[in-house]
């Protein structure tokens, strides 16, 4: 579930309008018109400090209290040049938890979460789509529909506010979108549900550790929410599915594996690092991503504040059954993922573009001694029109079938995506999706039109 953080960033950031029948937050004012700002390294011991160019003195331990109001735009419009780091502020540290909380403000996520033990959270997703299968196979045809595609429910308490939370999440989901049944709620709703995450998390340990214990999917190379894209697809299909279906089974997993598993992290500054104990879950269930594996997932990187660039490595590696009883097979699979937020340093402001690019090779044995592997590489493109709507270009080829067996496809994605409102994510796109199975000679080509309205509070 999304951290509080997160929610506040989108509800004062991740939005291309704003309403006050809605109650939007206003968008930070830059950092030279906050309370807090321009201030000294450390105060005196009357707890008083003497403000830059003439400002009145300015009481921390007031303001460590109950902190200052957050001073916001009249507008959405900002200049990004206001917020970049010519202030140093990031070179300041404080000295003492009084002078920490005084650069708080009154609403920060910070303060929420010491004083509200519980925080709750909901997401859905409410689809149209409209596909045609050309090739050859059982599998062709036209597939079409409208109506609810996931929805999420969270609750996370806090009873050491400081350092320890329970989370549990469940999600329902639509188990046969080709089928015009499940597009009402009642028969949505009690389709399919399933656990989402279940886990205790103790964090804001020194240097910025944590360690997560319980059920949830462990981070591996490039995450995205849409469980069809040839990446996701691969990093779970089982060999035994016949290919050219992108909502398919294998494509399927992806949106509800869940393992159970012990995480130590920690990101004390640029570098990151998250090493992932993974253990045999009590039910076997491929079919919804539950897998009785033993072993470690590993993903380190570089995160940067300068033009947003960033770089990770991940490495999977466990062993476990395929079906109740049965051998116990190797997955071993490594995932070099990039990206880059290039500013307006090339283009006009407030025309970024963001790009992506992933490398993942999968290795996996679907019988004693017998392994496929592949690789599949990633391009996922992001440009800013105006605001919070962005054109959005995606393009993955692989040297397997999306079952994993000898053969190749790709996918491209184009299309539009808008944050209109905090909470609300629209999406509108056009994709082209082929593969090739020479095992079973099968080969086919979907093109789908498809249409998303993603609400999240």
């Amino acid at each position: 579930m999304r951290s509080s953080y997160g929610m506040w960033n989108e509800d004062r950031w991740l939005r291309s309008f704003k309403t006050n029948f809605f109650r939007n937050k206003g968008t930070p004012a830059p950092m030279r018109d906050q309370a807090y700002a321009n201030e000294p390294a450390h105060f005196n011991r009357n707890n008083v400090v003497q403000r830059r160019r003439g400002r009145p003195p300015l009481d921390y331990r007031k303001l460590a209290r109950y902190g200052a109001n957050l001073v916001v735009l009249p507008g959405l419009d900002y200049n990004p040049k206001d917020y970049d780091r010519h202030d140093r502020q990031e070179f300041i540290t404080t000295q003492n938890n009084t002078e920490f909380l005084a650069r708080v403000t009154a609403d920060d996520p910070y303060r929420e979460e010491h004083e509200n033990k519980v925080f709750a959270d909901f997401d859905a997703r409410y689809f149209y789509l409209n596909g045609k299968f050309q090739g050859n196979g059982t599998k062709t045809g036209n597939k079409s529909y409208t109506g609810p595609m996931a929805m999420n429910i969270g609750v996370r308490y806090r009873p050491v506010p400081d350092h320890v939370q329970f989370v549990f999440e469940d999600q329902y989901y639509n188990a046969a979108v080709q089928s015009s049944q499940y597009s009402t709620i009642d028969n949505f709703v009690t389709g399919g549900v399933t656990p989402r995450s279940a886990y205790v998390l103790i964090d804001d340990l020194p240097y910025a550790s944590y360690v997560m214990a319980g059920l949830y999917k462990p981070m591996f190379g490039y995450e995205t929410p849409d469980h069809t894209s040839l990446l996701n697809t691969l990093l779970f299909a089982n060999n035994s599915t016949t290919g050219g279906d992108t909502f398919d089974e294998d494509s399927f997993r992806s949106a509800t594996a869940l393992y159970k598993a012990v995480t130590i992290g920690s990101s004390p500054n640029v570098p990151f690092i998250n090493i992932s104990y993974i253990m045999p879950m009590d039910q076997l269930s491929p079919a919804l991503g539950w897998y009785q594996d033993t072993g470690i997932d590993v993903t380190t990187g570089l995160r940067f504040v300068t033009m947003g660039a960033s770089i990770m490595f991940s490495y999977w590696d466990t062993k476990g059954p395929e079906v109740q009883n049965g051998p116990s097979l190797e997955n071993r699979m490594y995932g070099v993922t990039g990206g880059i937020d290039i500013p307006d340093v090339i283009f006009h402001r407030n025309h970024d573009l963001i790009a992506n690019v992933d490398f993942s090779d999968i290795k996996r044995e679907f019988s004693p001694g017998a392994f496929d592997s592949g690789s599949v590489q990633t391009f996922d493109f992001k440009y800013r029109l105006w605001r919070e709507m962005y054109g959005e270009f995606t393009y993955a080829s692989s040297n397997v079938a999306r079952n994993m067996k000898a053969g190749s496809a790709y996918e491209s994605d184009y299309g539009i995506r808008s944050f209109l409102l905090p909470g609300m994510d629209v999406e509108l796109l056009v994709s082209s999706r082929d593969d090739s199975d020479t095992v079973d000679n099968f080969q086919t080509k979907m093109t789908m039109t498809e249409a998303q309205l993603h609400l999240y509070f």
